[in-house]
């Protein structure tokens, strides 16, 4: 039912904000290739969710932007994380932030993390509690 509401509502938005039709339009493709994600094997639809995000993430010239990012595992989510800040802040910020060196973070997403619960909890609370940067 939610999937008729919203696509009822972006019908009802084009007709009242004429001047949005192609943002609208835009948001009408994402919301609906989206939809057709679902109809996949688990392997299938997390790399075609991967490949809808990249067309999904934006940034406009004001700065302002809008990026989803899936991973398939903690090693995959904490290697984004480490370049990010590699390219973007230093490396040295995120050791601050989370307490743990590179390679100790890393080493933290290892195969084990599946296995502890203690791991599995202090990766959670890295990626909620102490990251300063909003992903």
């Amino acid at each position: 039912m939610l999937f008729l509401n919203i696509g009822g509502l972006i019908a009802e938005y084009k007709e009242d904000y004429r001047d949005k039709v192609d943002l609208l339009t835009k948001m009408e493709e994402f919301f609906y290739g989206l939809d057709h994600v679902w109809d996949n094997d688990n392997e299938s639809c997390l790399e075609k969710l991967k490949k809808w995000t990249i067309g999904f993430n934006w940034k406009d010239l004001t700065g302002v932007s809008l990026t989803v990012n899936v991973f398939g595992s903690p090693k995959e989510a904490a290697s984004f994380i480490v370049a990010t800040y590699e390219e973007d802040l230093g490396i040295e910020l995120l050791e601050v932030d989370i307490g743990l060196t590179k390679s100790e973070f890393l080493k933290l997403t290892d195969d084990e993390i599946f296995k502890n619960e203690f791991l599995k909890r202090k990766f959670t609370d890295l990626l909620t509690n102490r990251l300063n940067v909003a992903f």
